[in-house]
């Protein structure tokens, strides 16, 4: 969210990607912003375009954000970190958002987070890698996937806290969520030195 410029309004900020990317005009790439707006829920839009991102809620920015980064149709969302800084129910409110956007539009969805508790929601395969290495594999409809409190599958968990944290292993997560057609949802469990 602290990527927005303070000193440009939310719809420039918007129409400069379409017009840095799609080659489009000043008032193709205004009409594009206030699209995008209306697209990720922003009431308003033609008139909150012309609003700075400090006139924003943290939820109505992370909203904004995620209007530039569909602004020009991509295959691929790329979403680090979308919920941090957010109370609970913005933050499921921007989790929900991401999902239809990605089924909606047919995009493929890269999450990054540190939440377990989103990994769990979001992915039906998780990864846990090592140094690089896959060192443990598991699917939704394979034995083991019975949750823990936290949400990841237990398996991973356990052996995360088996095998991983007493050699000083954190654990870091991102999740690749595809949409019909294309491989299923897969999460990476990722586990470096401290």
């Amino acid at each position: 969210m602290s990527s927005l410029n303070p000193a440009f309004t939310v719809g420039e900020q918007i129409a400069e990607v379409v017009r840095r990317h799609r080659g489009a005009s000043r008032k193709d790439a205004w009409k594009r912003a206030v699209e995008m707006l209306d697209r990720v829920h922003i009431a308003t839009a033609d008139r909150r375009a012309h609003d700075y991102p400090h006139q924003f809620s943290g939820g109505m920015r992370q909203r904004v954000m995620i209007a530039m980064a569909i602004a020009c149709d991509p295959k691929l969302l790329i979403a680090d970190e979308p919920s941090t800084a957010l109370d609970v129910t913005i933050q499921a409110q921007i989790l929900d958002l991401i999902q239809s956007l990605r089924v909606k539009y047919g995009l493929s969805l890269l999450l990054i987070t540190h939440s377990l508790g989103v990994v769990a929601e979001v992915t039906d395969r998780v990864r846990a890698e090592a140094e690089g290495a896959i060192v443990k594999a598991i699917n939704q409809a394979e034995e083991g996937w019975e949750k823990t409190l936290t949400g990841v599958p237990k398996e991973i968990y356990e052996f995360w806290k088996r095998q991983l944290q007493p050699r000083g292993y954190h654990i870091r997560y991102e999740v690749v969520d595809y949409p019909n057609g294309m491989p299923g949802d897969i999460g990476i469990v990722i586990a470096w030195g401290a």
